[in-house]
């Protein structure tokens, strides 16, 4: 890290020579080198310090023997819970359609039901060795599209039960 942010600051060292300033004068500009990572951020954008941060969680990740993407195997495992996510939250959403008169209460209970599906989906993940917050994001992803295409099946269910 500290070579990258070195980098940062020779370029930002760099661009504030092209603009005719002093290194370290100015509004906004970091006065003091101890502030250097601030000011080279200010210079070269968020996304090069993003892309640094992301190689230094991948080497984290190596050493440890965990991985920050999905292999074929990983892609199969997420698949097939979205798969049984989704059927579990459908059969237990119109089981209890009647029981409320608001579908976001019926689709609460529902994912509350059906979260050991996500949780046995996570726990198959760190079998294969995927990063604990990768695969949480995947989870929730599964969990966010799923409620998504709950909801709108829940309102047409309940208009045509209620409809005669």
């Amino acid at each position: 890290i500290s070579r990258i942010m070195g980098a940062f600051y020779n370029n930002w060292l760099v661009s504030e020579n092209r603009r005719g300033r002093q290194a370290g004068s100015g509004p906004g500009v970091a006065k003091l080198p101890r502030q250097a990572g601030a000011a080279a951020l200010k210079c070269c954008g968020a996304a090069a310090l993003t892309m640094a941060l992301a190689l230094v969680q991948d080497a984290r990740a190596e050493q440890s023997g965990e991985k920050n993407s999905f292999d074929s195997a990983d892609m199969t495992l997420v698949a097939q819970g979205n798969l049984d996510y989704t059927a579990c939250l459908r059969s237990r959403a119109l089981e209890e359609l009647d029981s409320s008169p608001d579908v976001r209460v019926v689709a609460d209970a529902a994912a509350a039901a059906c979260r050991p599906v996500l949780d046995e989906l996570r726990a198959a993940l760190g079998d294969n060795r995927v990063n604990p917050q990768f695969a949480n994001g995947a989870i929730e992803r599964v969990k966010r599209r799923a409620l998504r295409r709950l909801l709108p099946l829940l309102m047409m269910e309940r208009s045509q039960r209620s409809s005669p």
